[in-house]
């Protein structure tokens, strides 16, 4: 919980306290209808809604104060209200000088997936050791960093953060507020590539996080990932060229093409379906075997990240101090499992683009049910190339064995007109989620089995999670 005073956050936030009063804030919240009492509004403007109109429900539910910038809200009835300009600017100047208090190791983490499992799995690991927070949820916006600042407790040791790339420029914002002392890049694909030229543009996004870190801070990045780009030896060689310490991590041996070898890898990744994955880590010091409950060949990359990245923290450790750290269960909806009637629904709805689909796929194929169904919902914000990069699913598709398919959107109908008349595969589209739904549930009651395995994925939007929720009714 922070530590700051009213006065302070006017202080730090460039703004004017009015009607100054006696209380603790708890924390901070951009939404009235989620505030908890003690902690202070922000009342930012949105383009569909100006925070300002809430600022009345907010002290009504006990707000210890509220950042506005609208002075007709600063009625003598509220208390600890700070007026500044621009309530945006000021929410970033404020957690950048909060952060600025701080001297321990903040790791910044980004990347087009893993980031959020590759966070908890390195705070677990940090907490090992001493006493470590980690942002909320998906907190990694041009809001949400902020504000996930500003909740950490002064007296903790560690801090991860992550960092999102939604558009050129958002890397170097946040990186400015939280300049990170590490900084990890889990993995690159086409994430949001409607608003990049291409991956090698969404790549150089992402590694500017490093223009606002010390040189000697030290950079962790998937090496298979900048393999895999056209111009991902020409990135290395330009991040060794500053000096900066750089370590790339990977699967065993230098990838095809690529010519720099990993400073930390992975063999043998050996999924056990549901029950989660076991691989070897190599290091300098020798090979640890690992075990987790994370799903998936992607768990051991994320796992790697972690571990890379608290050895360097940690250097007096052993990767045998973070064994326990690493045995962290699956998040909810990243490859989640869930047993019901019918067998297991593996719930990975929070978010969609074709590596992390792949990725799943490959579990799917790895998990021994009498059969295994995709209902599949659109994969968003990828630009120009969406029809096809929903169309190059197909083959992964029928790796993993998927006897039907449902596909729910208008860029899921691609995939769907891929598959529809290959043998032995049942392939459905739906534009309406309640008739997909009931027409799932019939089939898998009527398959009279109860060892079926359904994979649900989809981009956040698409709330595939809904299909989840009504398996398990």
């Amino acid at each position: 919980m922070t530590d700051l005073q009213p006065a302070e956050i006017a202080e730090l936030a460039e703004g004017t306290l009015i009607n100054e009063a006696p209380l603790e804030v708890t924390g901070f919240s951009l939404d009235s209808r989620e505030l908890t009492r003690g902690q202070f509004f922000v009342a930012l403007r949105g383009s569909n809604v100006d925070g300002h109109r809430f600022v009345p429900e907010a002290f009504q539910k006990g707000a210890s104060g509220a950042l506005i910038s609208d002075e007709s809200y600063s009625e003598d009835r509220f208390p600890n209200v700070v007026l500044v300009e621009d309530v945006e600017r000021s929410l970033s100047l404020l957690a950048s000088r909060y952060r600025a208090s701080f001297e321990i190791p903040l790791i910044g983490i980004t990347g087009s997936y893993g980031k959020t499992t590759t966070k908890e799995l390195l705070f677990s690991c940090l907490d090992q050791l001493g006493r470590a927070y980690r942002s909320p949820g998906n907190y990694n916006t041009e809001y949400g960093l902020p504000l996930s600042l500003l909740e950490m407790d002064p007296e903790v040791d560690y801090g991860v953060f992550e960092l999102g790339l939604s558009h050129p420029g958002d890397m170097e914002r946040l990186s400015r507020i939280l300049r990170p002392s590490t900084g990890i890049v889990t993995g690159l694909g086409p994430a949001h590539l409607g608003n990049f030229r291409d991956l090698t543009h969404l790549a150089e996004e992402k590694l500017k996080m490093r223009e606002e870190m010390d040189l000697q801070a030290p950079l962790i990045v998937n090496g298979d990932s900048l393999a895999s780009l056209n111009k991902g030896e020409e990135m290395v060689s330009k991040i060794k060229g500053e000096g900066r310490p750089l370590f790339l991590y990977g699967l065993e041996g230098r990838a095809e093409g690529f010519d720099f070898d990993y400073d930390y890898s992975i063999r043998e990744i050996r999924p056990k379906g549901v029950k989660g994955t076991a691989f070897e880590i190599l290091t300098p010091e020798g090979a640890f075997t690992v075990r987790t409950s994370l799903l998936g060949r992607s768990s051991a990359y994320n796992a790697l990240a972690a571990v890379v990245t608290a050895l360097q923290l940690c250097p007096s450790s052993s990767l045998a101090d973070f064994s326990e750290g690493l045995r962290i269960d699956p998040l909810p909806g990243r490859l989640r499992p869930y047993y019901f009637a019918q067998g297991v629904v593996l719930d990975d709805t929070y978010n969609a683009n074709p590596p992390a689909t792949r990725n799943s796929l490959a579990l799917l194929k790895e998990i021994p049910a009498g059969r295994k169904l995709l209902v599949m919902g659109d994969m968003l914000e990828l630009g120009e190339r969406a029809k096809e990069l929903h169309r190059s699913l197909s083959p992964s598709v029928l790796e993993a064995g998927v006897e039907g398919i449902y596909c729910y959107g208008q860029l899921s109908f691609h995939l769907f007109e891929q598959l529809r008349d290959k043998p032995r595969l049942s392939a459905k589209h739906f534009r309406d989620k309640t008739a997909l739904i009931a027409d799932l549930k019939d089939d898998l009651k009527n398959s009279g089995g109860g060892d079926q395995a359904v994979l649900v994925k989809g981009s956040r939007k698409m709330k595939m999670e809904e299909v989840v929720q009504a398996l398990l009714e």
